[in-house]
């Protein structure tokens, strides 16, 4: 599990933002990281000969975990953000 790294001297009237702002940090980390491994995989049979196809399959599921990573930490914001 995560560290809780809030840096409010008392953690229950910490507000949102601090974590929202870190929370958007990594999402659009991912979301850059998703776009690149993306455009390599959509490459298809050009890709897999490139980087093998047990690679290009395991990059595929990557590309599966990373997308739902991704939605993830949209729904944790958008929840966030309304709690505001």
């Amino acid at each position: 599990m995560a560290k809780n790294t809030c840096t409010c001297e008392n953690k229950n009237t910490c507000d949102n933002s601090e974590l929202i702002a870190k929370l958007e940090a990594e999402f659009n980390e991912v979301a850059d990281r998703f776009e690149r491994l993306n455009a390599s995989i959509s490459q298809g049979d050009k890709f897999a000969k490139k980087v093998g196809y047990e690679q290009a399959d395991l990059l595929c599921q990557q590309y599966d975990a990373m997308k739902e990573y991704r939605n993830i930490l949209a729904i944790r914001i958008a929840l966030l953000k309304r709690k505001k």
